[in-house]
């Protein structure tokens, strides 16, 4: 009978904190996987502002500045777009294009990159938080996306400053927002897939241990 009541409460302690260990595995591996995806979600972002920050930094501030549109398909903008199609064809981006502020939160097109649907020179651009921010003169990345006719996407801002030290004009680069996801959910995967398996394991010893304390106490 003794032998019995030590068994039935050793079997309870066993469980009880086979429970926990399996609870705490579960809490730790979710917490884990939140923290990662926010990691990658700032390395991406910090990526997409380094090129958007290196393109400004190529450009001509004064240039950029006195563009009309009386200059399009001259050389000086032209030899600007080629300047912005080189990242458009070596980058993981859909578009770069200069934009510049027309007022207090009006924005409009200078030079497009793109060489199948360009915007034309003056035409409005969709005002994101990012762009703003990049008006005031910080360089910014949208953290939602936003959809306008040529599409849906993540956007990067960086001004680009005259010899005065003002902005002359903002460099926006689009980052398809499929593209922008995927690289989050490619990344955040392989971590989920780690806890899941910690996660068994933990619950294949801990069934173990429970098994060969029950056979002990037979």
């Amino acid at each position: 009978m003794k032998r019995a009541n030590r068994m039935s409460v050793t079997t309870k302690y066993v469980l009880l904190v086979s429970a926990l260990m399996l609870l705490t595995n579960i809490v730790l591996s979710s917490v884990m996987i939140h923290q990662f995806r926010s990691t990658i979600q700032t390395l991406v972002r910090r990526d997409m502002l380094d090129i958007s920050n290196t393109a400004a930094g190529l450009l001509d501030g004064d240039v950029l500045g006195e563009l009309k549109e009386e200059d399009v398909g001259t050389p000086k903008l032209e030899d600007i777009r080629h300047q912005l199609a080189v990242f458009q064809d070596n980058v993981d981006i859909e578009y770069i294009y200069a934009v510049r502020q027309v007022g207090e939160d009006d924005f409009v097109f200078t030079v497009d990159a793109d060489p199948k649907d360009p915007a034309d020179f003056g035409e409005e651009v969709l005002v994101t938080y990012a762009l703003r921010q990049a008006a005031r003169g910080y360089a910014t990345v949208d953290t939602e996306p936003a959809e306008d006719e040529w599409g849906n996407f993540y956007s990067a801002y960086s001004p680009v400053f005259d010899s005065d030290g003002r902005i002359a004009c903002i460099i926006g680069m689009d980052y398809d927002a499929d593209w922008y996801d995927r690289q989050i959910l490619e990344n955040s995967v392989s971590v989920g897939i780690i806890s899941v398996l910690s996660v068994i394991l933990t619950l294949m010893i801990l069934l173990i241990v429970t098994g060969n304390i029950r056979k002990k106490f037979a």
